[in-house]
């Protein structure tokens, strides 16, 4: 496919990176080594469970299951 996919990023890799009322967006997450590049895009995935609170997630995409964890 000419389409490039999106970069995965999983709620266990949020929880090991990232603290309590932090942002996750494409700049932080190439700032933690998650992601290498912003142009393919971000697709968070709910792979574990979201044990951070308080995070705001900016301009990346989401599974159905974790938009459901970040609304509740």
């Amino acid at each position: 496919s000419l389409k490039s996919k999106n970069q995965v990023v999983n709620l266990l890799d949020i929880n090991k990176h990232f603290k309590e009322g932090e942002t996750v967006n494409p700049k932080t997450l190439i700032k933690k080594g998650l992601i290498e590049k912003t142009e393919a895009g971000v697709k968070i995935l709910g792979k574990g469970e979201l044990k951070v609170k308080g995070l705001k997630f900016e301009g990346v995409k989401m599974s159905e299951t974790v938009k459901k964890i970040v609304i509740s």
